[in-house]
């Protein structure tokens, strides 16, 4: 019991430290990146070992037929609606603008301060920056995902894809690009998690019919008020039940773009922090946000392994940023980090939900493969 007091305690202090520290190493590196681009480097590498073999990140940028893909980022929080959310969309925002210029994507960003990176057309068929671009102040906010979406392919090509996180998700693996997920065969590529669908990612192709879909779910009112699956989430859920649409969709493995922080490994693509404003509070979701923003700045899978196998948090990876930080707090564990999501990425859903202790992610091809062997086993035949 006297632990356990002690470890609370160290958890509020943690919480409550000041990491304008941390932020502030995070802001330097993408300053530094910015320079490199400018220069004609194309990433900072920590290691000769990296996540992605960075000979071929062009070639896997590019379609097929050697055009380079034109992506566009979205990313959308009001601090004037939300004031205490600014420093984790913020965070979040500048995660992304760093992985935009790493890869020389677009942006199309809608804040309190206006619209970035939006299009509209003019009377002879030309197209303007349309900065005055605004969210529906009668819809739930989980709808102008939809909005902003739909407004990012206004004068794009067909061929454009477009990624939306939400505001508390982040690039983590920054080595990987749009296209790895992107695949041109399809119009919309998000995972599902235990539940349903997860639109806090997705992937989607500026086609016609992702275009009449966002539209059709956007108009989707009478799920303006489900809370259950989330309003917008019930919307695309219905939009996709339209005929045609499921060849359009392709659903990949959970952990291939949407990972929550209980199921982190290192090497993993996009962080959600799905649930942890309310689950951690808003400072303990600050902490956990401008954590793994320090774990997008390095491609050294050696550095991201020895964090993750350290038992104490608060640390910089692999202390390679040691010089001017040795005062950050620290709170040491009774295991490293690494074995939250060893061997079961997904202990927490069996932990919450007794009813889904034999849960799998169908569309995980490991997963699929374990789960035959393990039922061939049972049943004698291995």
């Amino acid at each position: 019991m006297k632990l356990d007091v002690e470890l609370q305690a160290q958890r509020r202090n943690l919480l409550e430290a000041d990491l304008d520290e941390l932020e502030g190493l995070v802001k330097e590196e993408s300053r530094k990146q910015a320079e490199q681009l400018q220069s004609g480097v194309l990433s900072p590498v920590a290691s000769e070992q990296t996540v992605m073999d960075l000979k071929n990140q062009d070639a896997a940028a590019r379609h097929p037929d050697g055009q380079r893909r034109r992506v566009v980022l979205l990313h959308m929080h009001e601090s004037s609606k939300f004031p205490e959310f600014e420093p984790i969309g913020g965070t979040a925002l500048e995660n992304k603008r760093r992985y935009a210029r790493r890869w020389g994507y677009e942006m199309a960003t809608h804040l309190s301060s206006g619209a970035e990176g939006l299009l509209k057309e003019m009377p002879d068929g030309s197209f303007e920056p349309y900065p005055e671009w605004s969210t529906d102040k009668d819809r739930p906010y989980n709808f102008q995902k939809l909005k902003l979406a739909s407004a990012a392919c206004v004068g794009r090509p067909d061929d454009t894809w477009v990624l939306w996180t939400d505001a508390d998700a982040l690039i983590i693996n920054q080595s990987i690009p749009v296209a790895a997920l992107a695949d041109d065969n399809f119009d919309l590529v998000m995972a599902r998690d235990w539940l349903t669908i997860n639109s806090g990612v997705f992937f989607l192709k500026c086609s016609a019919w992702a275009r009449d879909f966002l539209q059709r779910a956007y108009n989707a009112r009478e799920h303006d008020n489900n809370w259950q699956l989330g309003p917008d989430q019930a919307a695309i859920l219905q939009a996709l039940e339209a005929p045609g649409s499921a060849e359009k969709v392709k659903y990949v493995a959970k952990h291939a773009c949407n990972v929550y922080p209980e199921e982190y490994r290192p090497g993993d693509y996009i962080v959600h922090l799905a649930g942890k404003l309310y689950a951690a509070g808003m400072k303990g979701c600050l902490a956990l946000t401008r954590q793994f923003d320090a774990l997008s700045i390095l491609d050294s899978l050696p550095h991201i392994d020895s964090f993750f196998n350290d038992k104490h948090l608060l640390t910089l990876p692999g202390n390679q940023f040691k010089d001017g930080f040795e005062n950050l707090p620290e709170l040491e564990l009774a295991r490293p980090l690494i074995d939250i999501s060893y061997p079961d990425r997904y202990w927490h859903i069996r932990r919450m939900f007794p009813h889904l202790q034999d849960w799998y992610d169908h569309y995980d091809p490991d997963a699929v493969a374990e789960r035959e062997r393990w039922t061939e086993l049972n049943r004698g035949e291995l």
